[in-house]
């Protein structure tokens, strides 16, 4: 909190820089008041600039202007229109905790690496690969090439066929969704803890798995085996977003979603 936690002789400017840059998450009170604000907007940049994860939490109902939804467009908003606030504060608390606890990153590993051990790796990498002589007893290369092309068509007709079968079983999976309504998941979601590795963001909320369209969404689903599919309507803010999930403790009415039960 800048006026509490920057020293009178400090840097105004790099004290808000070296917060950002040493943060683990960054929480953007939305309101017009920061919809306006140009510092806000560099601030919201800074976090993007570094990968670090925002979380927009709007008390406010107002749109971002052009600055901040170029940033924030694809990102899960926290709506705290409606009282008591401290339900929402709740929410938050989770959301936060979650990314808190969430698996590092590899490029955690990668700084922990000394500058040594990195620029010996740049020199191996930069060497110029060995050429081997020529053997008498190696076979012709017309032969090594003949038999690597059939080999190759092999392969790549085997994992055709897998991919054709996947994507089919996929695609008529997703017929056996059912339109639940126009629902959304605010606590206490269940799903896999592997899914971690593989959506943009996992909260109590459920995972996103990025913006796409719901019949991709619904297919996605189907393939991760997921028992809840919410997928955000056309013409909203959370327009094609793909949230999915196995279960849910807090499910409330939401305008700007649709969910699909297995």
């Amino acid at each position: 909190m800048a006026p509490r936690d920057i020293s009178p002789s400090a840097d105004w400017a790099a004290s808000i820089v070296d917060a950002i840059e040493n943060c683990r998450v960054m929480v953007l009170i939305f309101s017009g008041h920061t919809n306006r604000s140009r510092q806000v907007s560099r601030e919201v940049q800074q976090a993007f600039d570094g990968e670090k994860p925002v979380i927009p939490f709007r008390i406010e109902n107002v749109s971002p202007e052009k600055s901040l939804r170029y940033y924030m467009g694809s990102v899960h908003w926290l709506d705290a229109l409606t009282p008591p606030i401290e339900q929402h504060l709740q929410r938050l608390a989770s959301a936060v905790r979650a990314l808190l606890t969430a698996t590092p990153s590899e490029a955690d590993a990668q700084t922990a690496r000394t500058p040594h051990e990195a620029e010996a790796r740049r020199r191996v990498a930069e060497q110029p690969p060995r050429a081997e002589p020529e053997s008498a007893s190696r076979p012709p290369k017309r032969l090594i090439w003949g038999v690597a092309g059939i080999a190759g068509l092999l392969i790549a007709l085997s994992l055709g066929a897998i991919i054709y079968y996947v994507w089919r079983s996929a695609d008529a999976s997703a017929a056996a969704y059912t339109r639940a309504g126009n629902f959304a998941c605010f606590d206490d979601a269940t799903f896999p803890a592997s899914w971690r590795q593989e959506a943009s963001i996992c909260a109590p909320y459920g995972c996103n798995f990025g913006k796409m369209p719901q019949d991709a969404c619904l297919a996605l689903g189907a393939r991760k085996q997921s028992k809840t599919v919410i997928h955000g309507n056309a013409g909203t803010n959370r327009a094609n977003e793909c949230w999915l999930q196995h279960s849910c403790g807090n499910l409330q009415p939401h305008s700007e979603f649709t969910m699909f039960k297995m």
